[in-house]
């Protein structure tokens, strides 16, 4: 059966060369037309507790594409629409693969869910589905503006400043809507040629409320809002950890906005009216506030700064090899500071740090100190820490030779060896021991010399009597022994 299609490719080839060429060609060719891997289809559907559809919530696709051995890191970003849905379709390139697995994640300014690990299909039809339920009731605020004569005004930029910053334009019917959980305060403005009108949506009211605005009317002032900004950020704890689900404080031109960090402690803020806010979020029973000029910067990751501050020890050399460490800890949060210790660089042991007389842990500035002793040049990492956070500096202490401080905050813990500090204490018991066995000795002989006065100076004459003519039989020459 092979040899057939053979000699009709071999016939082409001589009498139509080019021709039977471009076929082969082609041929081998044609499976790389066909490398593409197929598109995936996602679909991602946001609803409230009463299972009623959130507008406006960001929805972010995680996926890894495997291309020629390389594996990198895809993300597509979107948002849900009036309908609470948002549908995206990925296209692949040749030779590129994507892993068995996306990771999807729904944010929206109250509440983030959790993001959801959906396995790609292999074959077939290549959808994948998500939906996500934020746990509060969330009720429909529509406003409608008409122009002089009553007619309905489209296009007109309706935005909220509280309790999120968002952004509609009017329909066909001068008709607005906004879905935000209940109970909260929605007020906002209208724009529309340069002026601005605000507008203040009761609280509580039900699917059926509409509030109407009428362009022109008296309350209207120029619009000061001249440009928009979108901030999506990272936040921190001191050691890096993610601040996951913590609300935070939009603060802006009197108007004050809350957020709600997702899984992975990002905020992600759109519609910004002004440049300038102030961003401030609880933590460890501590306010934080940091000052944002975003058309000028705007930070990726914002780490929260550490309040527990460890200060430069005053070292005093006392001799020899030994040292008085004394240390200065602050916080502004009283009662926090727990423990202040020493750890050397083998890690064997702790010792604790010493409260100086007078002070209390309630305070909020305390001072520690102990003595230390080496054998060797040795580093020290003195740590201070709290029930919330921990923060440390390296000295150096060197054998007979002053004190030399390494002016490096590290994040770790050391302590003196025990081998000295068992040294030591045994030396100072030896020598206390022999200085009191020679002070109980000079008491026995003072207590003989005044209990047998008479004895003793007998004793005493007998024995210098003795030496007296040992010594003189010593000098006297000896006479020459005759023949």
């Amino acid at each position: 059966m092979i040899f057939k299609p053979l000699l009709l490719f071999l016939f082409a080839m001589k009498k139509y060369p080019m021709q039977a060429m471009c076929v082969f060609l082609a041929l081998l060719l044609a499976p790389a037309a066909f490398a593409a891997e197929a598109p995936l289809d996602i679909y991602v559907s946001v609803y409230d507790a009463q299972g009623h559809v959130v507008p406006d919530a960001v929805i972010l696709v995680d996926y890894q594409i495997m291309e020629d051995g390389n594996i990198s890191e895809r993300t597509f970003t979107g948002f849900t629409d009036v309908g609470g849905q948002m549908g995206k379709t990925l296209y692949f390139g040749e030779n590129e693969t994507i892993s068995n697995y996306v990771y999807i994640w729904a944010y929206t300014p109250f509440y983030s869910p959790t993001s959801q690990r959906l396995r790609v299909p292999l074959g077939g039809k290549r959808e994948v589905q998500a939906n996500f339920t934020i746990p509060y009731n969330f009720n429909t605020y529509r406003i409608l503006i008409s122009g002089e004569g009553g007619a309905p005004l489209s296009g007109v930029n309706v935005r909220t400043l509280s309790p999120a910053f968002t952004i509609r334009k009017t329909n066909a019917n001068g008709l607005a809507q906004f879905r935000f959980p209940e109970g909260l305060p929605v007020f906002g403005i209208a724009q529309r040629q340069g002026i601005m009108q605000f507008f203040n949506l009761s609280r509580g009211q039900g699917e059926a409320s509409v509030l109407p605005l009428t362009f022109p009317t008296s309350g209207q002032v120029p619009l000061d809002i001249n440009k928009t900004y979108n901030w999506t950020v990272q936040m921190l704890d001191p050691h890096n950890k993610a601040l996951s689900s913590i609300p935070f404080t939009l603060q802006t031109r009197g108007i004050n906005a809350t957020y709600f960090s997702d899984s992975r402690g990002f905020l992600r803020i759109f519609e910004i009216p002004y440049s300038d806010l102030v961003l401030s979020w609880e933590l460890y029973n501590h306010t934080y506030e940091k000052e944002i000029n975003l058309s000028k910067e705007a930070p990726g990751r914002i780490i929260s700064d550490s309040v527990l501050k460890i200060h430069e020890p005053s070292i005093i050399h006392l001799g020899e090899s030994c040292y008085r460490v004394e240390v200065n800890i602050t916080d502004p949060r009283q009662g926090v500071i727990k423990q202040v210790v020493a750890r050397t660089e083998d890690f064997n042991q702790t010792l604790a740090l010493t409260l100086e007389q007078n002070q209390s842990f309630n305070e909020s500035k305390i001072a520690f100190y102990r003595l230390f002793c080496v054998l060797d040049d040795t580093n020290f990492d003195i740590i201070a820490s709290s029930p919330y956070e921990y923060v440390s500096l390296k000295i150096q202490l060197l054998k007979n030779k002053e004190v030399v401080q390494i002016d490096s905050p590290v994040v770790a813990q050391k302590s003196l060896p025990p081998e000295v500090a068992m040294k030591m204490e045994n030396e100072k018991k030896i020598e206390l021991i022999v200085i009191l066995i020679e002070l109980l000795m000079g008491l026995v002989f003072l207590y003989i010399l005044l209990r047998f006065r008479a004895a003793t100076s007998y004793i005493l004459q007998s024995i210098l009597r003795a030496v007296y003519f040992l010594v003189q039989g010593a000098k006297k020459p000896k006479e020459p022994k005759g023949f």
